[in-house]
């Protein structure tokens, strides 16, 4: 009974599929397995299965003095990718104003590389902007730096203020979601091109004959 219930569960949550995505020309390898994980009608992207299943969590790079890729063995650009989808999820769930508060705006300029890398200039040009509305000097790394910074801004939650970012917010929003997966299809296609992440079983650090 209780395989039984294991079985059930494991089929319930989990489905390896096949997630080709053959209408989006977003890999040069044909024989890319770009699998994904569904969750009823949802399918996690490639990138975001893949980083998960390998626990890539390559946070530790970024302290209050900056950012030095060599504190993790993730290659640096599988380190860009990870501090672009959680600098992001931060910016959605709370616009910049959250980001900036929070640990996560110590992202912010690698946040812009990837961007720009990825072919995603004007989304890099909406960061540098949200960055120079909270700072004209060097953009400050320190989370204390950063919310002292803020201190000039009313606080969001106060009805009665507006909120300097909710334009940049905006914009943000909208270019990300530009045909319903526009992020999606730019990470995805970094992971697979500019990782040479291919598969989900390929491991995110590069064995030694390789390198």
């Amino acid at each position: 009974m209780k395989q039984h219930t294991s079985f059930l569960l494991l089929c319930g949550l989990v489905v390896v599929g096949g997630w080709a995505l053959r209408d989006r020309g977003i890999r040069r390898d044909p024989n890319a397995d770009v699998g994904a994980l569904s969750f009823g009608d949802y399918t996690v992207p490639f990138y975001d299965a893949w980083r998960h299943k390998h626990e890539v969590y390559p946070y530790e790079c970024w302290t209050d003095e900056g950012y030095d890729p060599s504190l993790s063995e993730v290659p640096r650009d599988i380190q860009l990718l990870c501090c672009m989808n959680y600098g992001k999820s931060d910016i959605e769930n709370g616009g910049f104003h959250q980001f900036f508060y929070n640990s996560t705006g110590v992202f912010a300029p690698e946040m812009i590389e990837w961007c720009e890398r990825a072919g995603l200039n004007d989304v890099a040009d909406v960061i540098r902007e949200a960055m120079a509305v909270l700072t004209d000097g060097a953009y400050p790394r320190s989370k204390r730096q950063r919310m002292h910074a803020l201190e000039r801004f009313a606080y969001p939650g106060n009805l009665l203020a507006r909120d300097p970012f909710d334009r940049i917010n905006t914009r943000f929003f909208a270019l990300l979601s530009h045909n319903g997966s526009r992020y999606d299809d730019a990470a995805n296609t970094w992971l697979v091109e500019t990782c040479g992440i291919a598969h989900l079983e390929d491991p995110p650090v590069k064995r030694k004959q390789e390198e």
